[in-house]
C-alpha cells in the first residue's frame, strides 16, 4: 500500500509538472552583481502570479555551487532575503528586495539561489516551486576562462556543429558567438550561431553547438574557427582553431 502510494504521488508531480512550471514567473531570470570584497548591494526583482488564483509564497536562499576557496561561506552569509510568507493574488506582481554582502576574503564568484515556494488550497498538497540564480563576482579577483577540449562535426541531410567547453576559471560563462567553416582555399562555407542560454560553470564540461539546415558539407578539407564571447561579463574569448576532413562516404576525421 505504501509502495502504491509513493507511485501516485510521484504520478502526480509528474502530471503536473507543465502547471508547476507556469505558477509563478520571475524577471530578470538570473542576475549577476559585481562588488569588492567587504562591499553590499541591494539587488531587485519582480515575482509575478501566473496562476488563475491565489498563492502564498514563501522566499528563501539556496545553494547553487561553491568554488573550493569559497567553500567556508555558506549562501545564506552572503545572499539574504526575508523569509516571510507572503500572500500573492492572481496576476498579482510584487518586487522583492534582497541584499548581496560579498565576504572580504571570498574569491573569484559566489553563486547561489533565491527560491520561491508557493501553495493555495486549489492544488492541495502540492508545493510549486520557482528559482533563479544570483551571481555575485569579486572584484579584482575574476577570472574568465575557457578551452575547448573537442569538436565534432556530423553530417545527414543537415550539418551538426558541436564542441566541448570547459570553464577552467573561477567564474560561470555564457558564451555565444559563431562556429566558422574554411574550406582548403580559405573560403567560408558556412557559418553556425552559438547561443548559450545556459552557462558554463568552474570545471564543469558543457557542450555548445548548432546545426545548419538542408546543407551537408561535401567532402574535402576543413578548418574550423570557433569565436565566442561571454554575455555576462562583455568579453572575447581567444578563437579556437580545429582541422578536419570529410571523406567520400560522408565520415568526419580530425586532421
Amino acid at each position: 500500500m505504501k509502495t502504491l502510494i509513493k507511485h501516485l504521488a510521484l504520478g502526480l508531480l509528474v502530471l503536473a509538472g507543465p502547471r508547476m512550471a507556469e505558477a509563478m514567473r520571475v524577471s530578470p531570470t538570473y542576475q549577476v552583481f559585481r562588488l569588492k570584497p567587504g562591499t553590499k548591494t541591494v539587488g531587485e526583482l519582480t515575482l509575478t502570479n501566473s496562476q488563475d488564483h491565489d498563492l502564498m509564497v514563501s522566499p528563501s536562499a539556496s545553494d547553487f555551487y561553491s568554488l573550493p576557496e569559497n567553500k567556508k561561506f555558506k549562501t545564506t552569509d552572503w545572499l539574504q532575503i526575508e523569509n516571510t510568507e507572503f500572500f500573492l493574488k492572481k496576476g498579482e506582481s510584487r518586487v522583492i528586495k534582497f541584499v548581496v554582502s560579498v565576504p572580504r576574503k571570498a574569491k573569484g564568484e559566489l553563486a547561489g539561489n533565491l527560491r520561491f515556494d508557493s501553495r493555495s488550497k486549489e492544488i492541495g498538497p502540492l508545493s510549486l516551486s520557482l528559482s533563479l540564480a544570483i551571481y555575485a563576482a569579486v572584484t579584482g579577483t575574476e577570472k574568465p576562462e575557457l578551452k575547448i577540449p573537442a569538436i565534432s562535426v556530423q553530417l545527414s541531410s543537415h550539418t551538426d556543429v558541436n564542441f566541448l567547453v570547459l570553464n577552467t576559471g573561477n567564474v560561470h560563462l555564457r558564451p555565444r558567438g559563431f562556429v566558422y567553416v574554411y574550406d582548403s582555399k580559405d573560403q567560408l562555407i558556412l557559418n553556425v550561431e552559438i547561443n548559450a542560454g545556459v552557462p558554463a560553470l568552474p570545471s564543469q564540461p558543457r557542450p555548445y553547438g548548432g546545426v545548419i539546415k538542408n546543407y551537408r558539407l561535401p567532402e574535402g578539407r576543413y578548418r574550423a574557427e570557433i569565436a565566442l564571447e561571454d554575455i555576462d561579463w562583455g568579453i572575447s574569448l581567444p578563437v579556437e582553431k580545429r582541422r578536419f576532413l570529410v571523406t567520400k562516404e560522408g565520415t568526419v576525421e580530425a586532421n
